[in-house]
């Protein structure tokens, strides 16, 4: 396993020449520019905590963020990172891109915490390799625009654990299926919990819990499949006293209420 300070990823990524291995990312690097990951690992030494110090911050300045220009059929990987953007502490269109996943096939995330960004999140299939299968482990996403972005066609990603906290839209999903947020928190959106036109999307246990009840929680579009909610909490939203329920409703068909079709 290489191990690299600070801005000396960029030469620990290059001296790999596109070969799959682990890099132990330590320090605080700033980057104003892209990262090609390429097909790394890249492994930092935990998320920091609100005070304190420790763990593995990246920041990055304008629209930067991961990506890879090869793609693969099994996508590079992050873990226990803190990746910051540039966008500010409320959400804003700033173009940016925190890990772009486009063309990475069964990519994934664990223990990490995206922010500040438009985009925290882009699943999207590339011009030779599609984007499926990606499964990510305890992501908090917090004051993007979007937490997560998964673009049409990019199908069978799954979340497990994370709370996505003050973002506009914490997970947009365009024609997309077989989408699953397993136990993820939902909290203090300001436009939509989930925004699916997919189809076959799943929440498992997940919390929702709006800035306000005027906001909805999950908003399906049209007639794009069933939408199946399992054992979740409500606080806030359409109806604050629906607290959990159980069932496969069609587009969030809840104890006889449309729950945020449009």
């Amino acid at each position: 396993m290489l191990v690299a300070t600070g801005e000396g990823l960029l030469d620990a990524i290059d001296s790999l020449r596109g070969r799959r291995e682990q890099i132990m990312l330590v320090g605080r690097p700033t980057f104003d520019e892209p990262v090609d990951v390429k097909r790394a690992v890249i492994v930092g030494e935990g998320v920091p905590g609100n005070s304190g110090g420790g763990g593995t911050m990246v920041t990055f300045g304008g629209t930067a963020g991961f990506f890879s220009s090869m793609q693969d059929n099994f996508g590079y990987e992050l873990r226990d990172l803190d990746i910051v953007g540039s966008a500010g502490p409320s959400p804003n269109r700033n173009g940016q891109t925190l890990v772009d996943f486009t063309g990475q096939n069964s990519p994934r995330l664990a223990n990490v915490r995206l922010r500040r960004a438009e985009t925290g999140m882009l699943l999207a299939n590339g011009a030779t390799v599609d984007c499926h299968y990606g499964r990510f482990y305890g992501i908090d996403a917090q004051q993007c625009v979007r937490a997560v972005h998964v673009a049409d066609g990019a199908h069978s990603h799954q979340w497990f654990g994370g709370r996505w906290w003050a973002c506009a839209t914490a997970g947009l999903i365009d024609a997309a299926n077989n989408i699953g947020f397993h136990g993820v928190a939902f909290e203090a959106h300001t436009t939509a919990g989930v925004d699916s036109a997919g189809s076959n999307v799943s929440t498992v246990g997940c919390r929702f819990e709006a800035q306000s009840s005027s906001v909805k929680n999950l908003t399906a579009h049209g007639t794009p499949g069933v939408h199946y909610c399992f054992g979740d909490h409500w606080s806030t939203g359409i109806d604050p006293t629906d607290q959990s329920y159980d069932g496969p409703p069609v587009c969030g068909l809840v104890k006889g209420r449309l729950l945020g079709v449009t």
